[in-house]
């Protein structure tokens, strides 16, 4: 209430929100479960894979949709090597991309990913 009071937005659990330490199905030990709130991203994406994707150089890439650069178009160029964690609407909006309230992006829209670049593979195998 205090918050309130003093014009502060109070959230609650729905706008909680957490990467999730490990893969959706992957077993879950930890004592704090209780604490877990709405996964971001896809369910592929977790916490693990974020910090590999970005010990392997990955970069955060800003994209910009048009009526000829389409999602479908990102996924062609970059294929799996582009996750999307965030979208910003061409009205400025931020819709939270979770595991379940994906988004649709329409031109105008800028594409916030995580790109990886293709891994050398050793020819001498």
């Amino acid at each position: 209430m205090a918050g309130l009071a003093a014009g502060h937005r109070v959230v609650g659990r729905g706008e909680v929100y957490q990467v999730p330490p490990r893969k959706k199905g992957q077993a879950e030990t930890d004592s704090h479960r209780h604490l877990h709130r709405r996964w971001l991203f896809d369910e592929a994406l977790s916490h693990a894979d974020l910090s590999e994707l970005i010990r392997l150089g990955g970069v955060i890439k800003p994209t910009q949709l048009t009526e000829e650069f389409t999602m479908a178009s990102l996924r062609d160029h970059y294929g799996d090597k582009a996750n999307l964690l965030l979208v910003v609407t061409e009205a400025g909006r931020l819709p939270v991309i979770t595991r379940d309230q994906q988004v649709a992006p329409k031109p105008g829209d800028t594409l916030i990913s995580l790109v990886t670049a293709p891994q050398p593979t050793d020819d001498r195998a």
